[in-house]
């Protein structure tokens, strides 16, 4: 926790100003709210136009704010870090939950906490900050048993209305990802003669129900436009990276040696000094600066995953890990090949 603090509070110590570009706006908005309250918060007249329809971190800016008699600029610059230090706080808790291991959890979460760019991105004034410890706690409890269903229900619905007033793409993230963990986990008991979970799937519609109903009747003026064929697009790429994933986990199991691992960090290193080169290799192609490495050298993290991804098979609630990671690349894939601005 000291560690992911740190870093999301450094730029901040360092120029003495809110992180990021996009700081500026939400801030605004809480000095807005403070000074013209009671309004209405669809108000264009007096907000952005678009930040406003998200207003959860304003809000939670502009009470702190008066609780403690200090300037929204100064709270925010602090509270958003340490906000987005909380988001790696409850990972641990919930890697913790998933594989039962102290280690595993407290490594992975000594990543999270440090991995550039999610680091700057947590450490800025945005509704995505706000919006992350949210999405891991929305994960935390979906995936817990509770003896009581409806204390499991209530707290998960606190934690959805409020992910969907702090920030549109965060709460649509999270519907694909416990979609794919309801339903990877569904099928894992289904092979094994159990019935299909009930709870997840009623959870996952409060959740889309939600969203949709708060875009529909109050933020629709705030959310771009999305045609049809985009959320075909989205679900195509899901169901496809998916199918591959449950291809790969359910069928036999077959040893998998660790070499496979070694051998992709090799092509790594390959294609980071592929890109390094400071002579173009084709002619259509742009020479890159040798720092361009640093932001290359990510990929070696593919055989990390690979290595963690055959651990993870051999032990219980490996599939969760599996099938997280299999909802975020379907959404890489839409964002690479499809054409969509």
């Amino acid at each position: 926790m000291s560690v992911a603090l740190w870093f999301r509070l450094y730029p901040t110590l360092l120029s003495g100003l809110p992180y990021s570009t996009y700081a500026w706006v939400p801030i605004r908005n809480t000095e807005l709210i403070i000074e013209h309250t009671p309004l209405h918060l669809g108000d264009d007249t007096i907000f952005d136009g678009y930040n406003n329809y998200w207003p959860a971190n304003s809000l939670f800016g502009a009470v702190l704010s008066e609780l403690i008699s200090v300037k929204p600029i100064s709270v925010m610059a602090l509270i958003h870090p340490l906000a987005g230090a909380i988001g790696v706080l409850i990972f641990y808790v919930l890697v913790k939950k998933i594989l039962g291991d102290i280690k595993i959890a407290f490594t992975a979460s000594i990543f999270l906490a440090i991995v550039y760019p999610y680091t700057m991105l947590t450490a800025g004034v945005m509704k995505e900050t706000y919006a992350n410890p949210i999405y891991f706690l929305c994960i935390f409890i979906f995936l817990s048993k509770w003896k009581s269903k409806w204390k499991k229900g209530f707290l998960f619905s606190i934690a959805s209305v409020t992910l969907v007033l702090s920030h549109h793409l965060t709460a649509l993230l999270t519907i694909i990802t416990l979609s794919s963990l309801w339903l990877a986990t569904s099928l894992e008991k289904w092979r094994k003669g159990f019935s299909f979970e009930k709870s997840g799937f009623i959870s996952i519609f409060a959740l889309a129900a939600t969203f949709f109903l708060y875009i529909g009747l109050y933020a629709r003026t705030g959310f771009t436009s999305v045609p049809l064929n985009d959320y075909l697009a989205v679900a195509s790429y899901q169901v496809v990276v998916f199918v591959i994933s449950a291809s790969l986990v359910f069928r036999q199991r077959t040893e998998v040696k660790p070499l496979l691992g070694l051998s992709v960090m090799v092509v790594a290193v390959l294609l980071i000094t592929l890109f390094s080169v400071k002579t173009s290799l084709l002619t259509t192609a742009s020479e890159l600066p040798f720092r361009y490495s640093f932001s290359q050298a990510r990929i070696l993290t593919s055989a990390l995953i690979i290595l963690g991804g055959i651990y993870a098979l051999r032990r219980k609630g490996g599939i969760v890990p599996l099938f997280w990671i299999s909802a975020l690349l379907g959404l890489e894939a839409y964002a690479m090949f499809g054409n969509s601005g």
